[in-house]
């Protein structure tokens, strides 16, 4: 037996269209790999766990197929389809801020993704140094979900976040500008994740990012960044 006979089981980190990103574990170390999939009508997304082969010849792996998901996370799109973010995510991290102002129906259609998919979930006030922890947010942790105060600015947080997160397959929800890029940066101890100012036009955020990628990093935490 041939390396290129035996399908490898990898983990789907970042899909572009027909493209995508695997690697073997979520080990910060383990290699990423380019790879195309095995037909039209096969369609990973960020968080699968599929079987890859090396193809002959090529940097390119190809995916055989998709393993049986234990979430999904699904929007519909504006023609009414539904689109699959992510797979397989056991932490559901919904992050507020004081700015841009909170859409707190947001939030709860966030968690109530999360309960449907299911997936544990977690509420993270952040730029508490702009603002104190408002009562919506002491209303979810009154009813049992945890919630962590975190400022980029005085680093507070930060380390609550991290234990919060060991062990977990997460990610990161809420609104742009709320400071999820810097979040992931803070975690990981370096600037990772590209991150845009507010608008002082409307006072909403920006987007940064502009595909779901799946992040492991060597303290042990894995998150996925969401578009």
């Amino acid at each position: 037996m041939t390396k290129f006979d035996s399908a490898r089981s990898m983990r789907v980190t970042a899909t572009f269209g027909a493209r995508f990103e695997l690697c073997e574990s979520d080990d910060h170390a383990a290699p990423v790999v380019p790879a195309r999939a095995k037909g039209k009508r096969l369609r990973p997304v960020t968080g699968d766990w599929v079987l890859a082969r090396p193809l002959p010849g090529e940097t390119d792996w190809q995916v055989e197929s998709v393993k049986t998901r234990e979430n999904e996370l699904a929007r519909t799109d504006s023609r009414g389809r539904r689109e699959i973010l992510a797979a397989n995510v056991t932490l559901m991290i919904v992050v507020v801020s004081s700015r841009p102002q909170p859409a707190w129906f947001v939030a709860d259609r966030y968690l109530a993704a999360a309960e449907l998919m299911p997936s544990r979930a977690a509420i993270v006030w952040n730029k508490s140094d702009l603002g104190e922890m408002p009562d919506a947010v002491r209303t979810y942790q009154a009813i049992g979900y945890p919630v962590i105060e975190t400022s980029i600015v005085s680093a507070a947080g930060i380390d609550a976040l991290r234990e919060l997160m060991q062990g977990e397959s997460s990610i990161f929800v809420g609104l742009s500008g709320v400071g999820k890029s810097s979040l992931i940066n803070a975690l990981s101890g370096s600037d990772l994740q590209k991150t845009s100012a507010i608008s002082s036009a409307n006072d909403e955020g920006r987007h940064t990012t502009v595909a779901a990628r799946l992040l492991n990093f060597r303290n042990g935490v894995t998150v996925i960044d969401s578009p």
